[in-house]
C-alpha cells in the first residue's frame, strides 16, 4: 500500500469517526475509527509519531478557532472554520478511498457493524420485555387495589360497575354506528 502524506492522514484522522458514524452509534463510530487507525499503523501507512503530530495539529487548530471566537474575531474564526470544513470533506473522501482499496478492513468493519447492531437489537428487546413485565405487574397491583376497594365499599363499587356498564353500552353503540357509516361509504364508493 502507498504511504499517505501527513496532510492526507490528518484529514483521515478527523473524518474516519464521522464517516463511520453513518453506520451506527457514536460508540460504534469510535470503534471503527480506532480500527481504521490500527490498520493504517499495522500497514505502515502512517507512523505513531505522525499520528501524534496530526492530533496535536488538530488540537492547535481547534484552540485557534476557540481563541478567535473568544477574542471577538468572528470573521477569522469563520475563515478557519471554512478551511476546516474543506479539510473534513477531503478527509471523508480520503477515508472512503482508503476503505475501498482495503477489502479486508471493509469486511472487519461490516462484521463490527453487524455485531453492534445485534447487541443493540438484543438490548432493545430486553428493555421491551422488561417493560412488558413491569406493565403486567402494575396492572395486577391495580386490579388488587380495585378489588380491595370494592370489598371495603360495596355500594360505591356497585354504582361504579353500573356506570361502567352503561358507558360500555354507549361505546358499543357508537362503534356500531361508525361501522355502519363506514360500510355505507364503502358501498357508495364501489357503486360509483
Amino acid at each position: 500500500m502507498k504511504k499517505l502524506s501527513i496532510a492526507m492522514f490528518a484529514l483521515m484522522l478527523v473524518f474516519s469517526a464521522s464517516f463511520a458514524n453513518a453506520f451506527g452509534s457514536h460508540k460504534g463510530s469510535l470503534k471503527i475509527h480506532k480500527m481504521i487507525i490500527e490498520e493504517m499503523l499495522a500497514a505502515g501507512a502512517i507512523t505513531q509519531e505522525e499520528l501524534d503530530a496530526q492530533k496535536a495539529e488538530i488540537m492547535a487548530l481547534r484552540d485557534m478557532i476557540k481563541a478567535l471566537r473568544e477574542a471577538g474575531d468572528k470573521e477569522g474564526a469563520r475563515a478557519l472554520y471554512a478551511d476546516l470544513k474543506k479539510a473534513y470533506r477531503a478527509k471523508s473522501m480520503a477515508v472512503r478511498k482508503y476503505l475501498m482499496e482495503n477489502e479486508e478492513l471493509r469486511a472487519k468493519i461490516k462484521a463490527s457493524i453487524r455485531e453492534m447492531r445485534s447487541k443493540h437489537k438484543k438490548s432493545r428487546e430486553d428493555r421491551r420485555a422488561d417493560s412488558a413485565d413491569k406493565y403486567a405487574e402494575l396492572k395486577a397491583k391495580r386490579e388488587a387495589k380495585r378489588a380491595e376497594w370494592a370489598a371495603a365499599n360495596p355500594e360505591k363499587a356497585a354504582k361504579l360497575a353500573e356506570r361502567r356498564a352503561k358507558y360500555m353500552e354507549r361505546r358499543k353503540a357508537k362503534r356500531a354506528a361508525w361501522k355502519a357509516k363506514m360500510k355505507k361509504k364503502k358501498e357508495e364508493k364501489e357503486a360509483a
